[in-house]
């Protein structure tokens, strides 16, 4: 049931909390895919790969 609220999350300091996400890009080829690792205070990439397949090595090549 949504309730309407939002939870907010203040993250004061870089290095507390990364999150990871996994981006399709269509290509004429078919996809490409992009994994990165984002710090949640500065918005920065830390590690990111591009690969022709979504597998394992993918996601542990990029953590």
């Amino acid at each position: 049931m949504d309730t309407g609220k939002t939870k907010k999350v203040h993250v004061n300091e870089s290095n507390k909390v990364w999150s990871g996400d996994i981006t399709y890009i269509r290509t004429n080829g078919g996809f490409m895919y992009f994994s990165a690792v984002i710090d949640w205070h500065s918005k920065a990439i830390l590690s990111y790969r591009l690969s022709n397949v979504m597998d394992s090595n993918l996601v542990t090549d990029t953590l």
